[in-house]
């Protein structure tokens, strides 16, 4: 399947989060099915190149999307608030292997059972307390030896960066930096 991601509006880069995708299915076992979830997907940009990747690369898996479409904090002072029907129209394409969940992530992370996801991909809001709450609601939901990472771990988001590594150091875990702004840590 060709990349179309460059076509939906947002800020993903296949130089970012494609090598991050590369670097996490380093890790986790790809014979057998896989389970992601995305925490904040805006109109799907990232999703879009993450699936596709998946499906180029002949992978079994089932991909859950979640956000609550209201925006984040910084959308909101920016002005950009995405809609559910965007996402839902820009990936249209992976029915098959894509749920949209329209849920805040707390609320979200109640759904799945612990210990049943093999990678989770942070994004949503970039404070501090959003982030570090989205990181406590979901690292329960890691398969052993599965993978929690995420985006914009960089000087201009430094409440990401705070809470990446207050809670990385809370479980005695190491960050890796991936790119120049991609983060991930093996559970």
């Amino acid at each position: 399947m060709e990349h179309f991601y460059e076509k939906i509006e947002g800020w993903a880069t296949y130089g970012e989060q494609g090598k991050l995708l590369e670097r996490c299915l380093q890790e986790i076992d790809t014979t057998k099915e896989i389970k992601i979830a995305e925490i904040g997907v805006y109109k799907g940009r990232g999703t879009a190149l993450w699936n596709v990747e998946l499906i180029n690369k002949g992978i079994n898996y089932d991909y859950y999307a979640i956000d609550h479409f209201e925006g984040s904090e910084e959308h909101k002072l920016a002005g950009i608030v995405p809609t559910h029907q965007e996402a839902i129209q820009n990936l249209h394409h992976f029915a098959d292997n894509l749920s949209i969940i329209k849920l805040d992530s707390i609320s979200a992370s109640k759904l799945f059972k612990p210990k049943s996801l093999d990678i989770i991909y942070i994004d949503g809001s970039h404070d501090y307390k959003s982030v570090l709450k989205d990181i406590k609601a979901w690292f329960s939901r890691l398969k052993p030896n599965g993978i929690i990472c995420g985006d914009d771990f960089n000087e201009h988001w430094k409440g990401v960066v705070d809470a990446v590594i207050e809670f990385a150091q809370s479980k005695n875990l190491t960050i890796e930096k991936v790119g120049s702004s991609q983060w991930m840590t093996k559970k």
